[in-house]
């Protein structure tokens, strides 16, 4: 994951349950938890396929000095066969 500040981009190659389509996946970060569930209704009513309801999780940073941290997410399937991932990291 790369942070821009007012943004966060994630780069996922040949993860399991990844999209098909140009790009695989895309993750979109947001500002708050709700934010995950609005964008989800938003791309549903645009004609996206749910692939995984919204839910919250438990990670784990990868590294010595891992940090555990709560994300909401949720992913559908975009136009073009990506699976696209809404998060909130709180």
């Amino acid at each position: 994951m790369l942070d821009f500040g007012n943004s966060i981009l994630e780069i996922v190659y040949g993860a399991e349950g990844s999209g098909t389509g140009v790009f695989s996946h895309i993750a979109v970060g947001t500002e708050r938890p709700e934010d995950v569930d609005a964008m989800l209704e938003h791309c549903v009513a645009a004609g996206c396929r749910l692939i995984r309801p919204a839910g919250d999780v438990n990670a784990v940073e990868d590294g010595e000095n891992g940090r555990s941290f709560r994300i909401r997410n949720v992913f559908c399937c975009g136009p073009a066969g990506e699976s696209l991932e809404f998060f909130c990291e709180y």
